[in-house]
């Protein structure tokens, strides 16, 4: 294209009194061949939406004029470079204008205008001009890309540009870059899960092409924007895959911690950690592989990232009720969350390693324990000052969402039967959220379940004994009805079960477990898992069968039961009245969230057999018919299933019978 004047001698101009006119004329040298004819209606067009508030504000003139604008010709300007024929400034103004002239059209255009070709179609000519473009013009373009962006087709247009280095480039200076391909990332991911694989795997391939070259860009700089731009995407968009970047996202974490550990890296690092906690099934990002040889370091990431999320908790947690109807609580609490769901994954990966002191070597893809024995130590009592104020918190939320007074003990709670307003009305004087209940609270959710993960797996005594302190408030999560129609709740009964193992191994947590009714609150559910069963031989039951199993005979054989309280026993009764569970080789059919019947029939009978055997003589012998139909039904399965059983089943069965032969009625 020959060089284009500025302006000429000839050319007409919008000084005319008539705007109408004006417009026509306009509009006429838009719609010429001649592409000097095309800069000057151009250059007319933006003085007078600039100077004409009423054409400016008339959608059927935008729509004409847009519609009059050649978007080749739109192209061809964006793309004006330095030539024999064409000096700089001609060139830059030529990007200028066509800049200005595309940025001033997404601003008015209807936004529906904004998915159509026309406008998608100069997204990669936009994009290239950034690199040849003045500071003003270049805000000017990333505007009117943030908002062709923030329409699904102007995404999905812009994430299929084949270069999106002068965006990335721009993108680790400028925020408003980055914010553009924060749109685009997220709006493609969202809407990339239709029905047409091939379309999908191609725009999911894009846009991890674009964190890939995100990625590549920041390195050697200032990691921290990079980082909440991808939690911000994987948030917004949801996406639940394993991308192609993790491992390099992963690296980059832990090389930019060790470097210059922070608040606001630690933060942002969270985030990403957090959504694949979430998503990938025993995700490790804080210990090495086996096969990555490092040189040992005094303060390894695993130590310092984890310490960092428990400073960041302690610091908080204290204060946080005060803040429980303010603004800041709820994004306070989902913070604080995050944090405490990835200390909860960190325990998990904790407990996965292999044994640094087995001589098997672990296999090169397993992940291997870089923290010194004496550093092990110092994080186990970081985690256990941090699980106290945990406790401390969840006691003073429940009291406070249930009674009005913080740290009230249980018995001083009011009961229905005295609540001033009647036995259904809401308790006086509760003091909770606006816009968070408490079974909701994402600290309640998060924080209670890292709790009982370190109570099960650090037999900690001092922390289990203060934790029986809270024994109220997690078997009322654990009663929670999750399963009612309509409802739509957080199931605490898993986590709440780990937690209970490890308080039941301590005296204090058995004496409040028995004395917030626990087991009634466990065997009934026991039994209405045991009663939903099926006749088929697969899927029978949930997996907290066996951890509730493990509870009760935990309660019953503890030193603190001196005897069987009356009410126990009708799980006796219960176990009799069920017919033999289906027999079939164990491990054939079933998932890791499903049990063997004949399994849990056999833990079931091994807790009747506890519970019988504690129990009075008197009661001994009311209950004898019941543990004869147990013992038929055991002595069955044995003979029925001794090919077909795995050897601890069997020996389960065994340990039942030998049990029941020991009543002396």
């Amino acid at each position: 294209m020959a060089s284009l004047p500025g302006n000429s001698a000839d050319t007409p101009t919008s000084s005319t009194g008539d705007p109408q006119a004006a417009l026509a004329q306009t509009l006429t040298l838009l719609k010429s061949k001649n592409d000097t004819s095309r800069f000057v209606g151009l250059s007319l067009l933006r003085t007078l939406l600039d100077t004409h508030v009423l054409l400016r504000n008339d959608p059927v003139t935008i729509t004409r004029c847009w519609s009059a604008i050649s978007p080749k010709f739109l192209k061809k300007l964006l793309q004006a470079r330095r030539a024999d024929k064409r000096s700089e400034d001609e060139a830059h103004n030529m990007v200028t204008l066509a800049v200005s002239v595309i940025h001033a059209f997404t601003v008015l255009l209807e936004q529906e205008a904004l998915e159509e070709q026309q406008v998608t179609e100069l997204c990669g000519a936009l994009i290239e001009s950034l690199a040849f473009s003045d500071a003003a013009t270049r805000v000017l373009a990333l505007q009117a890309l943030s908002t062709i962006a923030s329409r699904p087709k102007g995404a999905s247009a812009i994430c299929q540009v084949e270069d999106m280095k002068p965006l990335v480039e721009a993108a680790v200076e400028d925020e408003l870059a980055m914010s553009v391909i924060r749109f685009v990332l997220t709006s493609t991911m969202k809407y990339s899960t239709g029905d047409d694989e091939e379309s999908t795997n191609q725009t999911q391939a894009k846009g991890d092409g674009i964190i890939q070259t995100l990625i590549d860009a920041f390195e050697g700089k200032d990691q921290i924007w990079l980082l909440e731009t991808i939690a911000d995407v994987l948030e917004e968009s949801q996406t639940l895959r394993n991308p192609p970047w993790l491992s390099q996202v992963i690296c980059l974490i832990r090389r930019a911690f060790l470097a210059s550990p922070n608040t606001k890296l630690c933060r942002g690092s969270t985030r990403v950690i957090h959504h694949f906690t979430r998503t990938i099934p025993a995700f490790d990002p804080f210990f090495p592989p086996a096969s990555l040889t490092q040189p040992p370091t005094p303060n390894p990431f695993s130590y310092l990232f984890i310490n960092f999320l428990l400073i960041d908790i302690r610091a908080t947690i204290p204060s946080l009720m005060e803040t429980l109807a303010s603004p800041q609580y709820p994004p306070t609490a989902l913070r604080l969350a995050a944090a405490y769901d990835v200390v909860g994954s960190f325990i998990s990966s904790l407990v996965r390693l292999p044994d640094p002191y087995d001589d098997n070597k672990a296999t090169p893809a397993q992940h291997v324990l870089d923290i010194s024995p004496d550093l092990l130590l110092r994080l186990r009592k970081n985690l256990a000052e941090t699980m106290s104020l945990t406790i401390e918190f969840l006691r003073d939320r429940w009291d406070a969402a249930v009674s009005g007074a913080a740290g009230l003990h249980p018995s001083a709670l009011p009961t229905p039967q005295h609540n001033p307003g009647g036995p259904s009305a809401p308790r006086a004087l509760t003091w909770e959220s606006p816009t968070v209940a408490v079974d909701a609270d994402p600290i309640v959710v998060a924080g209670s379940r890292a709790l009982a993960l370190w109570l099960h797996e650090d037999e900690n005594a001092q922390l289990r004994t203060e934790a029986a302190g809270v024994t109220d408030v997690l078997l009322a999560l654990y009663s929670l009805d999750v399963d009612a129609p309509g409802i739509q709740g957080t199931d605490y009964r898993t986590h709440v079960l780990l937690a209970l193992e490890g308080l039941t191994a301590t005296p204090a947590g058995v004496e409040s477990f028995i004395a917030q009714d626990g087991w009634a609150k466990l065997a009934d559910d026991l039994e209405s898992c045991m009663q939903n069963v099926s006749g088929s031989q697969k899927g029978a039951y949930p997996y907290r069968v066996l951890s509730i199993i493990r509870v009760l005979l935990a309660v019953v054989e503890s030193e603190e039961t001196a005897q069987t309280k009356d009410e126990w026993l009708k799980f006796i009764s219960f176990l009799a009245r069920m017919k033999a569970p289906p027999v079939a080789p164990s491990s054939i059919g079933l998932s890791h969230e499903e049990l063997d019947p004949v399994e849990v029939f056999a833990a079931a009978g091994q807790l009747a057999v506890a519970s019988i055997l504690k129990a009075p003589k008197k009661l001994q012998r009311l209950f004898k018919a019941d543990c004869d139909r147990i013992c038929m039904t055991v002595k069955l399965l044995l003979r029925t299933g001794r090919d077909l059983l795995d050897g601890d089943t069997v020996e389960g069965l065994k340990e039942v019978i030998d049990g029941f032969a020991e009543l002396s009625v």
